[in-house]
């Protein structure tokens, strides 16, 4: 799926366009927090070797629906305010790192020292 969502800005964790991302509400009822994954691969997240994508936004009251999301949404909004201010209060976006950055990148390398 390619990105061009439509959305509009910069995303606050990796800087990229938000257009270059695609979002998906959380799937627990009632909960309105949004999932935000960016499109960019290979460069999202400096010193990273991750070739993955990277969830820049999770939803922290729910971590464990990350594998029942659906990105193919028509309709593409950006994260609530509530997950914004709480990123710009705590520096944890609620990705598995706290830049964002999934578990999908191989272990960095050893220091041979």
């Amino acid at each position: 799926m390619s990105a061009s969502s439509g959305l509009r800005g910069t995303c606050d964790v990796c800087l990229h366009a938000n257009n270059e991302h695609n979002t998906a509400p959380c799937p627990v009822p009632r909960c309105r927090n949004r999932w935000k994954q960016c499109q960019v691969t290979g460069g999202c997240f400096k010193r990273s070797n991750n070739w993955g994508r990277r969830m820049c936004y999770a939803c922290k009251a729910h971590p464990a629906v990350r594998d029942n999301l659906d990105f193919g949404g028509l309709r593409q909004r950006d994260v609530t305010r509530a997950q914004k201010a709480d990123y710009q209060d705590t520096g944890t976006a609620g990705g598995d790192t706290s830049s964002g950055e999934t578990s999908e990148s191989s272990p960095a390398p050893s220091d041979p020292n």
